[in-house]
C-alpha cells in the first residue's frame, strides 16, 4: 500500500469528506476564529478556505450530477452553505473565497432553547433540512429562496425516520402527531411543500424506522422490540404483506433492515441474532444466518488479527483450528452497568449483492461475511475477531470484493480467545484492516508516520478517477482518518502481500482442496445442516 502524506493540524477539531471521496471539509480555530478549509484530495491541496462567525459543530457534503456542497452548523441555528468549484481541481495553489459568497440560514422560530439535532442536504443541493431538538419540528429550506416550510412531529432526527424516494426523490418523514405513527410523502417546492401521500401505521404499535427499497416500488416499516414486526406498503400506503414471527420462536423483535442493492432481498436484522433475507414476491425468509457468541462448526473459517510490530509494513490474520472459538464478548465491569444488548446493528451489501457483512451486538469485535450465491444453503466465509470494537465497515462502491474495517477502543474480553497487552492497543491504534475476498487471508496494514497519540477512526473508499495513469488505475484508492487528520493510501487489490508463511500456506490450501475435490463423496447434505425456523405471515 502507498500512502500520501498525513495531514495533521493541531488546531483542527472536525473532519468529514464528501461522498466519493473526492474532497475533505476540515473545522479549524480557536475562540472566535474558525475555518473551514476544503481540500482537493487527488493532490492533497486546499481549494476553498472560508471563515465563519461560529464554532460549527457539524459537516455534511451533497454531491450528484458533479456538483458539490457543503454546509456547516452549529447546535443554535446557524447554518451555512459553500458551493464548491471543480475548477479549482486543476489549481495547484490555495484559492481563497470570502464568506460573502456562501449562503447563511438561521433558524430562529424555535426559540433560543431548542437546539438543532441534525442537518442534512435534501432532495438536491438547493434544499436542506434542519431538525430541532425535542422533535418539536423539521425545518425544510429553500436556499435559493430562503424561505421554510415546517413538519411537525416528526419522530427521528436520523435517516431511521427520513428518505427521499430513490428514483423520484420525494421527500418521505415518519412522524407521530397523536398516538399513532404517520408515514407523509412530499412533493412540490421546498418553501411550499404539498402532500403526496400520507397514511397511518394502524398495524404496527411504535414504528422505529422505515426503509424505501432500492427500486422505489415498497417502503419497509419495522414496528417496536417487543413485537416483531415488518410491515410492506406501496407508495401509496397500501399494506402489501406483513412479516410477523411466530411467539414461539422470538420475544423480542427487529434491530434493523437493509434492502439489497437490486431490491431483490430484504434483509432483517432482529434482537435473537438472525438475520433473514425475505424475497421480495412474498416476503417470506428465503435465507437465515445465525450469529452466536460461540463459534462451534470448522466450517466457518474464522480469522483473529494478530498485533502488527512496531515498523512492520503489514501483518496477516491468524487461522483458527481449534472449535469451539469463544469470541470476545462484551462484558459488564459494573454492577451499574446496563446488560449488554443482543441485536444485530449492522448489515451491509457488497456492491453487487452477493456478499452481507454483519455485526452482532453481543460480540463488538467480530464481523461476520455471508455469501448469498446459493438459493439454499447460507453459512459464513469468513469470521473476523479482532482487538478492537468494530466502528466501521465500507464495501468498496465498485469493487465487491473489497471490505475495509475500522475499530475503536472496547470494553469486549475473553481471555479464552487470545492474549493481548495494553501495549497492543497502542500499536494497533495506526492500522486500515482490509478483507478481500480473492486473497487467502485478510491484512491489517500498519500506516507510516500516523502519531501514537492518535487512532484510525475512519476509513473509506475513493471512487477511481479517469485521469489517473495506467500504473495507477489498477490500485484503489482510501482515505484514512481520524477526527482531526486525514491522509490519502493506495492498495493493489491485485497483488496480495506475500511472505513465506503465506506462500506455503497457500500451497497446503491447495493441496487440500484439490484432494478433497478428487476422494469426497459427501454431499452438501450429509456437511451442512440448515438452520430451521417458522414464521407466519
Amino acid at each position: 500500500m502507498d500512502y500520501s502524506d498525513i495531514n495533521s493540524d493541531k488546531d483542527t477539531k472536525l473532519c468529514v469528506s464528501s461522498m466519493d471521496g473526492m474532497y475533505m471539509a476540515c473545522v479549524a480555530g480557536i475562540k472566535q476564529q474558525w475555518r473551514v478549509a476544503i481540500w482537493l484530495l487527488d493532490n492533497m491541496t486546499i481549494c476553498h478556505r472560508h471563515f465563519v462567525r461560529f464554532q460549527p459543530k457539524r459537516l455534511k457534503w451533497y454531491c450528484k450530477d458533479g456538483r458539490y456542497r457543503v454546509l456547516a452548523a452549529d447546535n443554535i441555528g446557524n447554518v451555512q452553505i459553500w458551493d464548491v468549484d471543480m475548477g479549482a481541481q486543476s489549481n495547484s495553489e490555495c484559492s481563497y473565497v470570502s464568506s460573502s459568497d456562501s449562503v447563511m440560514i438561521k433558524q430562529t422560530d424555535w426559540g433560543e432553547n431548542v437546539p438543532i439535532s441534525n442537518v442534512e442536504f435534501g432532495r438536491s443541493g438547493d434544499e436542506v433540512l434542519v431538525f430541532s431538538g425535542y422533535n418539536v419540528a423539521l425545518a425544510v429550506w429553500s436556499v435559493s429562496e430562503r424561505k421554510c416550510t415546517q413538519i411537525f412531529a416528526q419522530k427521528f432526527v436520523t435517516e431511521r425516520g427520513f428518505s427521499m424516494h430513490p428514483g423520484t426523490g420525494h421527500l418521505t418523514v415518519l412522524t407521530r402527531p397523536v398516538s399513532e405513527d404517520v408515514i407523509t410523502i412530499y412533493g412540490g417546492r421546498s418553501s411550499d411543500l404539498s402532500v403526496m401521500c400520507s397514511f397511518t401505521l394502524t398495524d404496527l404499535t411504535d414504528a422505529q424506522g422505515f426503509k424505501w427499497s432500492t427500486d422505489g416500488r415498497w417502503i419497509a416499516v419495522y414496528d417496536w422490540i417487543l413485537d416483531f414486526k415488518v410491515a410492506i406498503y406501496t407508495p401509496l400506503g397500501v399494506l402489501y404483506r406483513m412479516f410477523i414471527m411466530a411467539d414461539s420462536e422470538s420475544t423480542l423483535g427487529v434491530s434493523t433492515i437493509e434492502w439489497s442493492p437490486a431490491g431483490d432481498f430484504l434483509a432483517v436484522g432482529s434482537f435473537d441474532g438472525l438475520v433473514r433475507c425475505l424475497n421480495t414476491v412474498t416476503f417470506t425468509p428465503t435465507l437465515v444466518m445465525k450469529h452466536s457468541s460461540s463459534i462451534f462448526t470448522k466450517y466457518n473459517v474464522v480469522y483473529v488479527e494478530q498485533v502488527v510490530p512496531l515498523g512492520a509494513d503489514y501483518t496477516r490474520y491468524e487461522r483458527m483450528h481449534k472449535y469451539p472459538f469463544p469470541a470476545p464478548q462484551l462484558m459488564c465491569t459494573s454492577i451499574t452497568d446496563s446488560p449488554p444488548q443482543t441485536g444485530i446493528n449492522l448489515i451491509k451489501f457488497n456492491a453487487n449483492g452477493t456478499l452481507l457483512a454483519t455485526l452482532y451486538d453481543l460480540t463488538p469485535t467480530t464481523i461476520w461475511i455471508w455469501s448469498l450465491k446459493s438459493s439454499r444453503l447460507v453459512s459464513p466465509i469468513s469470521i473476523l475477531v479482532h482487538l478492537r470494537a468494530i466502528k466501521a465497515v465500507e464495501w468498496h462502491p465498485t469493487l465487491p470484493n473489497l471490505l475495509a474495517i475500522s475499530c475503536v477502543a472496547t470494553k469486549a474480553h475473553n481471555p479464552d480467545a487470545y492474549q493481548f497487552g495494553a501495549q497492543n492497543w497502542a500499536e494497533n491504534s495506526r492500522v486500515v484492516r482490509i478483507w478481500n475476498a480473492d486473497w487467502s487471508a485478510p491484512y491489517s496494514f500498519s500506516v507510516p508516520n500516523w502519531p501514537s497519540t492518535l487512532q484510525i477512526t475512519r476509513t473509506s473508499w475513493i471512487l477511481p478517477s479517469s485521469d489517473l495513469e495506467p500504473a495507477e488505475q489498477g490500485k484503489s484508492q482510501i482515505l484514512i482518518a481520524d477526527q482531526s487528520s486525514f491522509l490519502e493510501a493506495r492498495l493493489d487489490q491485485d497483488h496480495e502481500p506475500e511472505d513465506e508463511e503465506s506462500k506455503v500456506q497457500r500451497l497446503i490450501d491447495g493441496v487440500q482442496q484439490q484432494e478433497w475435490v478428487e476422494n469426497s463423496t459427501a454431499s452438501l447434505d450429509d456437511t451442512f445442516e440448515i438452520p430451521k425456523y417458522k414464521v407466519s405471515v
